[in-house]
């Protein structure tokens, strides 16, 4: 892991230095773990910031591509652009399905009953929202963050949840069915009454979750207070 850690570090100083040269000067490391092999490496995001704020994505696996997203820019919910930094704004009911808003920034928000199926969220953070009844179906949420978030009833059916943090959120009754969770962290989280029919986990981290009435990956309906054996 080592090894590919600093290879993958190398990559991204190369794309860097190639694909970004002359536009703005990016201060620190830029690395990233790769999740194991069978995911494809073009699904790795590497971000950097540098000393004005404006981000830097890296796609590993497609050389030369990248976006350098100079943000963080105003909360239009008339026009979402990636980087619009919406945090603690009254978003109830916005309908951004398909759109792409890298890097957003919505702590705090309310977006209850929104609809972002097939929404591209890469990177954004959702830490401490309300996302209750939203629909996230088929959205990417890779490297995206939900600490202490609330997406009670959500939808999250085929959404692509590699390196995302759930840590402490509440996800009672959500549907997570066929989601792709690679590294995701779900410690702390409620997921009673969640239904991960069919999701695919690869080093998923459940510590200290909470289970009860669970359906998991292969129909079984995990018993309260049973969550150790209905993960096996």
């Amino acid at each position: 892991m080592n090894q590919m850690k600093t290879a993958l570090g190398l990559m991204a100083l190369a794309l860097a230095a190639g694909a970004f040269a002359g536009t703005t000067v990016y201060n620190g490391t830029i690395s990233q773990d790769s999740p194991p092999g069978s995911v494809a490496n073009d699904q790795v995001l590497i971000i950097n910031n540098d000393s004005k704020g404006n981000q830097q994505v890296l796609s590993i696996g497609n050389s030369g591509s990248g976006t350098v997203i100079t943000g963080p820019k105003p909360c239009k919910p008339d026009k979402p652009t990636p980087a619009m930094d919406c945090k603690g704004k009254d978003l109830r009911g916005v309908k951004w399905s398909g759109v792409r808003l890298t890097a957003g920034r919505f702590d705090g928000a309310d977006l209850r009953d929104a609809q972002l199926d097939g929404t591209q969220l890469d990177n954004a953070t959702f830490d401490k929202a309300k996302l209750d009844n939203a629909n996230l179906a088929n959205a990417d949420l890779v490297n995206a963050t939900f600490d202490g978030t609330s997406l009670q009833g959500a939808r999250l059916e085929g959404a692509n949840l590699v390196n995302t943090d759930f840590v402490n959120a509440n996800l009672t009754g959500a549907n997570l069915r066929s989601t792709t969770m690679v590294n995701a962290v779900f410690s702390g989280s409620d997921l009673t009454r969640a239904d991960l029919t069919g999701a695919q986990f690869v080093n998923a981290d459940f510590d200290a979750a909470r289970l009860g009435e669970v359906t998991w990956v292969d129909g079984r309906r995990c018993a309260s207070g049973s969550e150790s054996e209905c993960q096996r």
